[in-house]
């Protein structure tokens, strides 16, 4: 399951920018069924890092998502988990003026709990690309997210 960072960005004028004033992203869904995408955005200004953006949301196939955030912090930062490999992100920072300028984002590699869906388990009446949430206790699960894990037998159900 990927998960992209852009790591810590500024809204101070950089690169022929103004002022960064909004971050637009495009989520597109070139896969075969429906993905979930869940974006946090990150205030960098302060120590620990504190949520300013927090979203869940569902790409029907060959579907394109935007979303636009207002950009009030010094410094910055948007991470992206999503369902589906063929699921693409774009990040784009949009200045004062309105120019567009698209961000380079990094993949990182990061370990998740993940579980067995087996028949006996309706997730939903079509198929549906899971995402599994990683054990961290600074990463906090929103609101339209919930599971509960049960044993059974050798694997768990959610």
């Amino acid at each position: 399951m990927p998960y992209l960072t852009t790591n810590t960005l500024t809204s101070r004028p950089t690169k022929g920018l103004g002022a960064i004033s909004q971050v637009i992203i495009k989520a597109v869904n070139n896969g075969s069924s429906k993905a979930v995408v869940y974006i946090t955005g990150l205030n960098n200004d302060v120590t620990p890092e504190t949520l300013f953006a927090q979203e869940l949301f569902e790409v029907n196939y060959r579907e394109v998502v935007t979303k636009t955030y207002n950009i009030t912090q010094t410094y910055f930062q948007f991470n992206a988990v999503y369902s589906q490999e063929l699921l693409q992100i774009q990040i784009f920072l949009v200045d004062s003026a309105g120019v567009l300028s698209p961000v380079t984002q990094k993949q990182l590699e990061v370990s998740r709990i993940t579980s067995e869906f087996r028949e006996n388990v309706a997730v939903t009446t079509s198929d549906f690309a899971l995402i599994s949430f990683r054990r961290n206790a600074a990463v906090v699960i929103p609101e339209a997210a919930a599971a509960e894990i049960k044993p059974d037998s050798s694997f768990c159900t959610i």
